[in-house]
């Protein structure tokens, strides 16, 4: 899909025709206006929008207060999510059960995020509670357990035995060697988590940048897209901040949770997965932008926008810019230190970015929205009328070879009958001489 440049400024999008089909509430900006909200959290080459503090508190925690509600109202419904493969505390055993986990991940490694504890008068457990929360998880590729079955497309076919009969063996050699050798199949491997990030939704605060140590023998860095290696992981460890395990991962990010809070991401169920960890209140920006194409009351989506198309195109950012690094991902990473690109809080910053912006622009949500429907029902025509050609070449090409077959029919008719008549004008001028009787 082609890239396309949109305005993210106010009043930019007039000139497209919009399709409103957001059924939220607009957020009106208390006091200051829009002013509340800047460009000014910086974070490597990119500005994100952070709200600023204002001399009337009121101002601030009145425009918190409605991003937050706002984020509430946009939590994706139990059939958006169950249908994403999310595990829900509300499912019964049997929906959990039905529910397509990743290899090694297991449903008795999950749990529920605890509720607000009510008990405590002075509030002393819920001070580090965020109401909205971003993350971000990176996974690496790990060798799977004896006991975790192989998918079927990895399975290696049988070998094939020397045959019994090996009387000719140099004919049987020459024959091996001519055969063109298969190709093997892909390492089989699982994730786990290797790396987990969160941001507070309204202040843009970084909770959490930590490395976790892996859950098994790491097969396969995939540093192009995790941004790891294992010399990070050394250094990590050599630091102290590297978690030892995933149950850390997921205690540590429990601190700053509960089931009040609304857990932000980009296909946030594969992050929730590797934390084994089940949650009701969800805004997954993948969904969240779906809908704007293809409508809220969808429960599945026929498609689905990487984060770096959509961080791009609606809030004009750069992310995951391509650079350095192990483009194989290879586990040859221990030997050397690379120098990498990919940046899990950089992801989690824009996944934040793009879900105020889907917030607090809902008009340029709807036109980018009526943009891709718009996209999608020219291709859709383009490839429909590709399809129309080619049945339309291929019954064209049908009619010349039945035309072909028939002429060439008609041909070997005609020659058949020219065959005939010479042979009826032969026979009338020259009759069939019977040989002389002999008068003995």
């Amino acid at each position: 899909m082609e890239d396309m440049e949109l305005s993210n400024s106010d009043g930019g999008y007039e000139e497209h025709p919009v399709i409103l089909s957001n059924p939220y509430p607009p957020i009106t900006f208390p006091f200051g206006g829009t002013s509340l909200v800047t460009n000014s959290l910086q974070y490597g080459d990119n500005s994100y929008t952070f709200i600023a503090e204002q001399q009337d508190a009121t101002a601030s925690v009145g425009i918190c207060q409605q991003i937050i509600q706002a984020l509430q109202l946009r939590c994706q419904t139990e059939k958006q999510l169950t249908k994403r493969n999310f595990v829900l505390p509300t499912q019964s055993a049997s929906e959990q059960a039905s529910i397509k986990l990743p290899l090694g991940v297991k449903l008795s490694d999950y749990i529920t995020t605890p509720a607000p504890d009510l008990t405590d008068p002075q509030n002393n457990n819920n001070n580090n509670k965020r109401a909205a929360i971003v993350i971000d998880c990176e996974m690496v590729g790990v060798r799977p357990q004896s006991s975790e079955p192989q998918p079927p497309s990895q399975q290696r076919p049988p070998p094939v035995r020397n045959p019994t009969n090996t009387t000719n063996t140099t004919a049987t050699n020459k024959a091996n060697k001519s055969r063109p050798r298969t190709t093997p199949p892909p390492v089989w491997e699982r994730s786990e988590l290797a790396q987990l990030c969160a941001v507070d939704a309204i202040t843009g605060e970084i909770l959490i940048d930590q490395l976790v140590q892996p859950a098994g023998h790491v097969r396969n860095w995939r540093t192009k897209y995790s941004g790891i290696n294992a010399a990070k992981l050394r250094e990590a460890q050599n630091a102290g901040t590297l978690l030892p395990h995933w149950k850390d991962a997921r205690a540590l990010l429990l601190k700053y949770m509960d089931s009040e809070t609304v857990l932000i991401g980009h296909s946030v169920e594969n992050d929730l997965q590797m934390l084994r960890l089940a949650h009701g209140r969800v805004v997954d920006t993948s969904m969240q932008t779906a809908a704007a194409v293809f409508g809220h009351r969808l429960d599945s989506f026929p498609r689905i926008w990487s984060l770096q198309n959509l961080v791009g195109r609606l809030t004009g950012k750069v992310i995951q810019v391509k650079g350095g690094g192990d483009p194989a991902g290879s586990s040859r990473s221990d030997t050397k230190a690379h120098t990498v690109s990919h940046d899990c809080v950089e992801d989690t910053l824009a996944a934040r970015e793009l879900t105020l912006w889907c917030v607090l622009h809902p008009a340029g949500l709807a036109a980018w929205g009526w943009e891709m429907r718009k996209e999608i029902a020219e291709k859709k025509a383009a490839e429909e009328e590709k399809r129309r050609q080619e049945e339309e070449r291929k019954r064209l090409k049908a009619e010349r070879k039945a035309a072909a077959a028939a002429a060439a029919k008609a041909r070997e008719e005609e020659q058949a009958r020219i065959e005939r008549e010479l042979r009826e004008i032969c026979d009338e001028v020259w009759p069939s001489l019977e040989p002389r009787r002999s008068g003995f």
